[in-house]
């Protein structure tokens, strides 16, 4: 181990995104998809997967339809596949070590300077997690 690291400090933030499945804006997965080539039948059918209409019902009372902009199927094996689609390029622009799992998510950087330490992070969780 490099004798300069043996004075640094190490600080990890561990962030888990609410609702984060909920929050993800159709048009943009569906432009970020074709930014990564998805495009034709295949895009059609994640425009397809992801539409979706919902109502409520109560006894014989039944609320008007809606049909959603924004959300992944949760409980299914293409949501975190898809959130991280959507948010694979949080990490542009950062100078912390970020890792993504699903709607999880860990931040962490190593400086021997305390206000090093908070200024990357204030810097870093406005773009990411504050975005």
């Amino acid at each position: 181990m490099s004798h300069r690291l043996l004075h640094a400090k190490v600080t990890v933030i561990h962030h888990v995104w609410c609702s984060a499945f909920d929050k993800v804006v159709h048009s943009g997965l569906l432009f970020k998809l074709q930014q990564l080539g998805v495009s034709g039948s295949l895009l059609n059918l994640m425009e397809s997967y992801l539409g979706r209409s919902q109502f409520v019902q109560i006894s014989n009372a039944k609320s008007d339809i809606l049909h959603t902009n924004c959300g992944v199927p949760q409980g299914s094996v293409l949501g975190p596949l898809l959130f991280l689609v959507y948010v694979h390029d949080v990490s542009k622009n950062i100078k912390s070590f970020i890792s993504l799992f699903a709607d999880d998510t860990v931040l962490s950087y190593s400086s021997k300077c305390p206000y090093n330490l908070h200024s990357v992070f204030s810097s870093d969780l406005k773009t990411t997690i504050l975005g």
